[in-house]
């Protein structure tokens, strides 16, 4: 009886044994980080903008690495800021600030130009974070707001509310994508209207 007793009392400690060495190397196995890295950001530019010829088409977010991609990025999306012939809209505030980057801002610092296009009940947006994830993707993170009292039926052209985001440098982006949280206030019809 008192050898069963030992026996059971062994087997018992190496189960202790086995489940404490388990447990430890369970504890050291390299988990990868959250893979999400809130940025730093600096909002340059914010509010309604006329983007005279803008093309819809074209994506809404864009992570800008150097002065020659904002040109470039200014010609695809019909931008006048870079091309002094269209007297009317080359002076406008949107494009007289793309056009104070230049080659040195861009040394250790990037831009992302975010614009959320709305109808007329759209009031506005603000940038709540804006993220790394995965290494290789930029998320921002946005709240608009909508006005919620109704249908109006008017037809005006859409409102663009245009975003400069000054960041740092983060590498190579494979892709920018926006999330968006919607907003609908019921505000008083008059100060909607007004």
């Amino acid at each position: 009886m008192y050898k069963k007793k030992i026996k059971a009392r062994s087997i018992v400690a190496v189960a202790l044994l086995l489940l404490l060495c388990m447990c430890f190397l369970c504890g050291c196995i390299h988990t990868p980080p959250d893979e999400t890295e809130n940025l730093e950001y600096n909002i340059r530019l914010s509010g309604f903008y006329e983007l005279e010829n803008y093309s819809d088409c074209y994506t809404k977010e864009e992570y800008i690495m150097s002065f020659s991609q904002l040109k470039w990025y200014c010609s695809k999306v019909n931008s006048s800021a870079f091309d002094e012939t269209d007297e009317e809209n080359y002076n406008s505030e949107f494009n007289q600030v793309l056009r104070t980057y230049d080659d040195e801002y861009f040394e250790e610092k990037a831009l992302i130009i975010a614009i959320h296009t709305g109808n007329l009940e759209f009031l506005g947006a603000e940038i709540t974070a804006v993220k790394k994830e995965k290494e290789y993707f930029l998320a921002i993170e946005m709240t608009v707001t909508y006005w919620g009292g109704g249908t109006i039926a008017m037809v005006v052209p859409d409102k663009h509310w245009v975003f400069l985001i000054e960041i740092d440098k983060v590498g190579i982006v494979f892709d920018e994508y926006t999330r968006y949280e919607y907003i609908v206030e019921y505000e008083d019809d008059q100060k909607f209207l007004s």
